[in-house]
């Protein structure tokens, strides 16, 4: 298993997918990817505050005063763009980025539990599944 805590989200797609690419080479067939980054729901999911914290306008510093103290106005995925270009992954986004890094890659599971901005991203590496051979 190998457990990626807040590394990718402050890269774009072109640098996180070079990021995991440098797994790929000591994977096993069962390798488990865990990403624990933010996963933007969709649209109008959460309530107006937390709409407004993870992608918008309300004042981040009460979670990331130290990575945004100079600008505590941006939402999360608004301050990505701006200080890394990069951004915030929805669901949809996080299956397409391990989809552009090997289709080998399988995205199991994302969870987020209540109250947390931070969700859990699985994926599994499944060798068999890119090539149409049979699974063990």
């Amino acid at each position: 298993m190998y457990f990626l805590r807040s590394i990718l989200h402050d890269w774009s797609d072109k640098y996180a997918i070079k990021i995991l690419k440098n797994l790929v080479p000591a994977l096993k067939k069962g390798a488990k990817v865990i990403v624990n980054e933010v996963c933007l729901p969709e649209p109008n999911v959460l309530s107006y505050y937390h709409e407004q914290l993870v992608r918008y306008t309300f004042a981040l510093h009460i979670y990331y005063s130290k990575m945004i103290a100079d600008n505590q106005s941006s939402g999360y995925d608004l301050s990505m763009k701006a200080k890394f270009n990069s951004k915030e992954r929805s669901a949809d986004d996080w299956k397409a980025l391990f989809e552009a890094v090997d289709r080998r890659f399988k995205v199991q599971r994302i969870k987020c539990t209540p109250g947390s901005i931070l969700s859990v991203i699985e994926a599994v590496w499944q060798p068999d599944s890119a090539t149409g051979k049979a699974s063990d």
